[in-house]
């Protein structure tokens, strides 16, 4: 069942439309009658109907404030208006909110029937269409994780690699990123790089034509200084006793 709200300051028009809305025995529930904007906007944020039967002028917050509220917090609601106002300036408004119909009272109850149908099968097009861009973002996103550790594993030795390149590289939050290479590979981002770097220069090492310095800026270091310091601290031995060990 769809979720439908009703908001309406006469307690007699809300409560004739939830009956004449049980009597079409069609894929809708009322959710919440309310008799003022502020409590259709809290009513939307608890129930998130599917469609909204507004009216505009209600005490407190009127429809159209009301209206714009709750899109802000629930934007694929359909909503309708339901007004006895024939005013074009409320129409126009109601128009550049987006809403989906703008119904003047009294309306024929097979008119309203048909347009709450109508309203149903649109929510139910926004809501695939959601899905479907959802979908293909979490897609995308998948592929470009897949990407995220060849590219620290092409780019390790960069001294400019960083979280925030990582960032705008892959179009993803750094928070995410983070996440994904901490489960992946059971370190942090920065952990991962030294290791990675620290591996490489085991092999360098063995090349005793290549000296520290050299390993040090090829590995992106900013010194040969800071080279050793990290070096020792992952495996215990300077770069240089490692060198005499090999």
């Amino acid at each position: 069942m769809y979720r439908v709200l009703i908001a309406d300051d006469e307690e007699r028009i809300r409560n004739g439309i939830a009956k004449l809305i049980e009597q079409f025995d069609i894929d809708l529930q009322v959710c919440a009658l309310v008799k003022n904007g502020a409590e259709a906007l809290e009513s939307t944020r608890i129930h998130l109907p599917e469609i909204v039967l507004i009216d505009i002028n209600m005490p407190q917050l009127n429809g159209l404030e009301a209206i714009e509220r709750i899109q802000a917090i629930h934007p694929e609601a359909v909503i309708i208006i339901i007004s006895g106002y024939d005013r074009f300036d409320y129409a126009q408004k109601a128009v550049s909110l987006g809403v989906y119909h703008y119904l003047l009272k009294p309306f024929q109850n097979d008119e309203f029937r048909d347009l709450l149908l109508s309203a149903l099968e649109t929510y139910r097009e926004k809501a695939q269409k959601k899905n479907l861009i959802t979908h293909a973002l979490d897609t995308h996103q998948t592929n470009q994780k897949a990407h995220i550790l060849a590219y620290i594993k092409d780019r390790y030795r960069d001294p400019q690699l960083s979280m925030s390149l990582l960032e705008s590289t892959f179009s993803m939050g750094k928070t995410s990123i983070a996440n994904y290479i901490k489960r992946e590979t059971g370190k942090t981002f920065i952990d991962y790089v030294t290791q990675l770097k620290i591996e490489h220069a085991k092999d360098l090492l063995g090349n005793p034509d290549i000296t520290i310095l050299q390993i040090s800026k090829l590995l992106g270091f900013s010194s040969q200084h800071y080279f050793s310091r990290v070096f020792k601290n992952q495996t215990g031995f300077s770069p240089l006793q490692f060198r005499c060990q090999k």
